[in-house]
């Protein structure tokens, strides 16, 4: 019985496995130099098959007539099984520029501009890069172009200056403030307003999300790309010049 339940099992995970296709993604990009590197993945799975025996045992005494007694009594038996299966899985790196496209099979990618204001304006507050640093905004657009709703994936991007150095996207209250007092007409004319980007948004089909992304660094490097991954296999690279 026991030995049933675990061919069982097992055969039911590997008919599963098998029948299930293995999930693809077609990649189409606009003028964009696309890099694809094949490599095998191992993903293991650990499944814990638990078994109950139940026995029953009667007792008969001959001397003080017939006694029956039952004494049922469990034995749990657990088998961890492991199996790894093992799939081809294609890693993407797509370069594309402020303008171009970049298509996925559920979304397209987009930055759309570029800018470096002297100060950023977020609701009726105004902010200012701290001393010896410069801002730079990057604006982003995902539309949904699959049949199902998505959350817009975007998050956890990262600017490379010229230097080689990395800098993670920011808010613009990690910003200093600018005191009301001191908002003169100077700081309102060159100031930009600012949207925060609606992360983690959900997008049905044709829908999109769109918004700022703002990032802070030195006055002495200069903005080369812009990084970040929708997923662990894609890897989308902005260039900024």
């Amino acid at each position: 019985m026991v030995l049933v339940l675990i061919v069982g099992s097992l055969l039911g995970y590997f008919s599963g496995y098998f029948l299930i296709p293995p999930t693809t993604q077609t990649v189409t990009v606009t003028q964009p130099t696309t890099l694809s590197i094949e490599r095998m993945l191992t993903t293991t799975v650990e499944k814990t098959l638990v078994t109950t025996e139940v026995r029953t045992s009667t007792l008969t005494s001959v001397v003080a007539g017939t006694v029956e007694m039952t004494v049922t009594r469990e034995v749990v038996r657990e088998m961890t099984v492991t199996i790894t299966p093992t799939r081809n899985m294609t890693e993407v790196h797509m370069v594309v520029r402020v303008g171009e496209t970049a298509s996925l099979e559920s979304y397209e990618f987009s930055a759309t501009s570029v800018e470096n204001p002297e100060y950023i304006k977020l609701g009726e507050s105004y902010y200012m890069p701290h001393e010896g640093n410069k801002i730079l905004v990057v604006r982003l657009r995902v539309l949904n172009v699959g049949e199902e709703a998505i959350r817009c994936p975007v998050g956890g991007l990262v600017l490379t200056t010229d230097k080689g150095s990395t800098y993670e996207e920011v808010l613009p209250w990690y910003l200093e403030p600018i005191p009301h007092e001191n908002v003169g007409s100077d700081v309102v004319e060159h100031a930009m307003e600012y949207e925060v980007f609606p992360y983690l948004r959900l997008l049905r089909p044709n829908d999109y999300c769109e918004g700022d992304i703002l990032f802070e660094y030195p006055v002495d490097e200069v903005p080369a790309s812009i990084m970040f991954q929708p997923d662990p296999y894609t890897t989308i690279e902005v260039l900024l010049s």
